[in-house]
Order: structure tokens, then sequence, then C-alpha cells
């Protein structure tokens, strides 16, 4: 009787336990199936003095908070139907941290972009109104900054997505340009009434682009030809005016010619291929301290006959120096000319030792009281070159016309 009363105690007790098991499994399920949908309420930026910030539009790259309820179990999101990744421990029930994808697609990239943010939980999925813009409009380079009125000037930069204005210095609207299909360049001609230098304004999709402010701007003359440094320094055999090979000249010019130079040619004193200029006014004085990185050189050079070896080498007689080699492209040797005039800019911060040590003052490439003795010298390379698309091959013919040396400031 003992043991038989036993077995029925051990029998309620393991009908007893299994019921429970059972009611946890149902209770379990049943609070999972309460779990609401996932619902976003806005978007902030990462900042925490910002939490109360919201806003529904901004740019690829960018990093935003997704605000919300129920937004636990992330398995995916998407901005505009491109997929980014994210760190599950940077997501909670009520805040999501993570980077808009850059390659993400805006409505100028592709004009179907759902302008939407789709979230997916592992209990069900939410979408967010939310635009995409491309990013600001950016000015990299402008063919020829001191063009003549009437001239074709190209500026080469990015993200010129539906471009509404063109203004130039002096409030000058540009009505004609044409913009490419990669949204890179910008071209346009020149028109006669701009009397004052200074930055170019882009507006498009994205906002406004400035360029640096030295478009139709001379800055720091260190050689026109016409006034300062007026003969040409000494070494390059004199001034040019009106040579038919180099239209579309400010004045004066000189001309870089000579021939039949061999690979390791260093002898820049022989024939015509030295440009020594005077000391002129660089920098002011008082801006010696100033960060190299807010100033360069600047010429225009027009190249006549393919350049495709050597360098015009620029120096001050100190043992910084920059060697222009444009014939350089993607470490490949490729034949350079130019199609008129054009600018080349080059930031003193890019002058360096033999040895590869760059400057990191100005005074290491000027004087202290901000004047500057220019030297330029064409080089042929030598043939010992890590490339043997970079070494230097022998120089048959080189014609290059050089003006309006000038410093400028890059700080916009």
């Amino acid at each position: 009787m003992k043991n038989n009363k036993i077995n029925r105690i051990g029998y309620l007790g393991r009908l007893a336990l299994t019921a429970l098991a059972g009611f946890m499994i149902f209770f379990s399920s049943c609070k999972d199936d309460t779990v609401g949908l996932p619902v976003i309420t806005k978007i902030r930026i990462t900042n925490p003095a910002e939490k109360d910030s919201t806003f529904t539009q901004s740019v690829p790259g960018m990093m935003v908070v997704i605000q919300g309820e129920n937004l636990g179990g992330l398995q995916k999101i998407y901005f505009n139907g491109y997929e980014a990744p994210f760190n599950p421990t940077l997501a909670t029930d009520n805040n999501v941290i993570v980077t808009i994808p850059a390659a993400a697609p805006t409505k100028a990239t592709n004009p179907n972009a759902s302008n939407k943010i789709r979230l997916v939980t592992n209990h069900g999925e939410t979408s967010f109104s939310y635009t995409l813009l491309p990013q600001l409009p950016v000015i990299y380079a402008i063919s020829d900054e001191l063009p003549n009125a009437g001239e074709t000037v190209v500026i080469n930069g990015d993200n010129f997505y539906v471009v509404t204005s063109l203004v130039l210095p002096g409030n000058v609207s540009v009505k004609d340009f044409t913009v490419s299909t990669d949204a890179k360049t910008i071209t346009f001609k020149m028109p006669a009434d701009i009397t004052t230098g200074g930055s170019i304004a882009i507006t498009a999709m994205g906002g406004v682009g400035l360029s640096t402010p030295t478009f139709n701007f001379m800055g720091n003359i260190l050689s026109d030809f016409d006034t300062v440094n007026k003969y040409g320094g000494w070494g390059i055999g004199g001034l040019v005016f009106g040579d038919s090979r180099f239209p579309g000249a400010h004045g004066n010019y000189v001309v870089f010619q000579f021939s039949d130079v061999n690979a390791g040619d260093t002898s820049w004193w022989d024939g015509k291929r030295a440009l020594l200029l005077g000391a002129a006014q660089a920098v002011p004085a008082a801006k010696i301290n100033d960060p190299i990185d807010n100033y360069a050189i600047k010429f225009e050079i027009y190249v006549s006959t393919p350049w495709q070896t050597g360098n015009l080498n620029l120096n001050n007689a100190s043992s910084y120096s920059y060697a222009y080699r444009p014939w350089i492209v993607n470490g490949k040797r490729t034949p350079f000319t130019t199609t008129g005039w054009t600018t080349v800019t080059v930031p003193f911060s890019s002058f360096k030792k033999s040895d590869g040590t760059a400057a990191t003052k100005l005074t290491d490439v000027m004087n202290s009281d901000g004047t500057l003795a220019l030297n330029i010298y064409y080089y042929n390379d030598p043939t010992n070159a890590t490339s043997p698309e970079t070494q230097g091959i022998h120089m048959d013919n080189f014609a290059a016309a050089v003006d309006n040396i000038r410093v400028v400031k890059m700080v916009k």
C-alpha cells in the first residue's frame, strides 16, 4: 500500500511538472506574440548634446541614431534599398546607431530611389521617410585660373548633380554652362565683365561648393614678365610675346625650349633650361609663421610638344624642392600636352628634400622675411628609377611656355 501511494504521488508530481512546463512555454510564446511591431519615431545625430535633434535628410557617410520602439532583434537596415552594416551592440529596443553607407543611392544617382529607411527585425519590419542628399559639390581644380574673356574654362570636381547656378567672383552669374554626365566637370566660357578675383560658387542638389579664392586672382607675384621680374631672370634666354605656338597669353611669357637631352642630364645651365628669378614678396612677413598648407605656388603653362621625360624642378637654392612631372599619370608614362594655358598648383607642403623629408614650415622654402627667389630648372630624369615607366629617356624636343608665377593663399 505504501509503495503504491508513493507511486501515485510521483505520477501526480510528474504530471504537474509537465503541465507547468507546458504553461510556461505557452506563456512565453504568448509573450513573444505580444511584442509590438518596430516603429521609427525620429532620426538624430550621435552627439549626446544634441539628443533632442531631429532631421529627415542627410548625406551618405553620416553616422545617425535611429530612435523608436521595439527595435530589438534587429536583422537588417536599408537606406534607399541599400543594406547598411551595423554593430549589434549599438542596437537596442529604442536606439540604433548606424553609418549610412557612402554608396547608398540618392535621387541624384538614382531617380527611383525610395527616400526610405527600412528596418527589419525578427518580429516585423517598418519604414521611415528619409531623404538622402548627394554630398556637397567639391571643386578640385580649374583648368585656367586666369582666362581671357571668351576662353573655355573647365572646373574639375565631384557631386555636380542638378547644378542650378554657377557664380564667379564679383557675383557674376554664368547662365550657359555644361555639366558632364558623371557630374565631375563643368565647362563654361569666361565672361568679359569679371573685374575681381576670388572663389567660384557652385549650387547643386547637395548644397553650395566653393573653390579656393584664387580664380582670376594674381596673389603675390613672383614674376609676370611684364612688371615683376619682367626680364625673366637669368638663363631662360629672354622674353617671348605672340609666339603662334602659345596663343592667348597675358602679355609676356618665357619659353623653355631645347632638344637632344640625354637621360640623366641635369645640366640645367645649358641651353635655355633654367629660369632664375630675383627675390619677390611671396608671403607677407607678418604671415611667415602661418601653416605651410595655407600657401601654394601657381603658374600657367602651355606645353605644345609631347612631354614624356624629365621634370621642371622648383626650388629657392634650399634643400627643399618640387619636381613637376605631369607626364606621370597613375605611375605610367603618358605624353603630356595642354590645350591652351593651364594652371599648375604646387602646395609648399609638397616641397621635399632628396631623402623625401617634406617641408613643414614656410621658412623651409623661403626667406624669413617672406621673400622668395624662385628657380625653375629642367632636369632629365636618371635611368635608375624604380619603374621603367618613370625613368628618364632621351628628350628629343621640349617646348613649354610659362607665365604668371605667383604665390596664393589656399584657405577658403
